[in-house]
């Protein structure tokens, strides 16, 4: 899947869905995260994947 942000490397867009699984995984249904909610703090905290 192409970044519209060219040059840029992956965007917390595109990993958001990985990490919000492992977030996820084992957890009770009221203490679940939602993949947007995951996007936004790896943006604002300026995390990206290798």
């Amino acid at each position: 899947m192409p970044s519209s942000r060219s040059g840029s490397g992956p965007s917390a867009e595109l990993r958001a869905p990985r990490v919000t699984a492992e977030l996820n995984d084992n957890t009770p249904a009221g203490e679940r995260v939602n993949h947007k909610r995951v996007a936004r703090v790896m943006r604002a905290e300026g995390i990206v994947a290798m």
